[in-house]
């Protein structure tokens, strides 16, 4: 087994990631949601990756849609954040990154027999190789005028065995600028080393 510092690659995808974090907040999710003004009806669908059970690696395209259709104008989503194994305060995930909403699908509008429906896909471009080899849960947020609603998928990634784990500063704690940041990687998988 190998241990050691984190890798400048790992520890620079981690402080982006935290900054984003810190930056937009971390969204409280379906718990934390909003006084509703009146009903909604969310729907959404995570086409990509499929959910076959192949193991993901390198770059994967996250996309699929997202509407209210209880909502009075527009898709009724205002925005799409997908996250890695969790999300909000939950110990252990990765907020993988603000999904691109608005891209037109003809059929659902077709589907749902209204035309502001169409532009209601999402998507973004997954690094898979910044997840350990394993399972793992995709996280699908998206903000309704109710709050926010999810969706989850899992799977498989075909990756580096790398553990990585930040013990400073706890998980959801308040921080400000300068940050220090500390915790441990290793390759279990490793032939030698130490």
């Amino acid at each position: 087994m190998r241990v050691g510092t984190v890798a400048a690659v790992v520890g620079v995808t981690f402080l982006v990631t935290a900054a984003l974090v810190i930056a937009q907040g971390v969204p409280a999710g379906p718990e934390g949601a909003s006084t509703p003004q009146g009903p909604c009806e969310p729907r959404a669908a995570l086409e990509s990756p499929p959910a076959d059970g192949r193991p993901l690696r390198g770059i994967v395209p996250v996309g699929g849609w997202a509407v209210d259709l209880a909502s009075p104008a527009g898709t009724g989503v205002t925005e799409v954040h997908i996250y890695l194994d969790g999300y909000g305060i939950e110990p252990g995930h990765t907020f993988i990154g603000r999904a691109e909403y608005g891209a037109s699908r003809v059929d659902l509008a077709q589907q749902f027999n209204d035309a502001r429906f169409a532009p209601s896909a999402f998507s973004l471009s997954w690094d898979a190789s910044t997840a350990g080899a394993g399972a793992h849960t995709l996280v699908v947020l998206y903000r309704t005028r109710c709050g926010w609603a999810s969706l989850t998928q899992t799977v498989l990634v075909d990756g580096p065995t790398i553990v990585l784990n930040i013990d400073s500063p706890p998980q959801g704690s308040p921080v400000s600028a300068p940050v220090r940041i500390e915790g441990w990687a290793a390759d279990p998988q490793a032939p030698q080393g130490t």
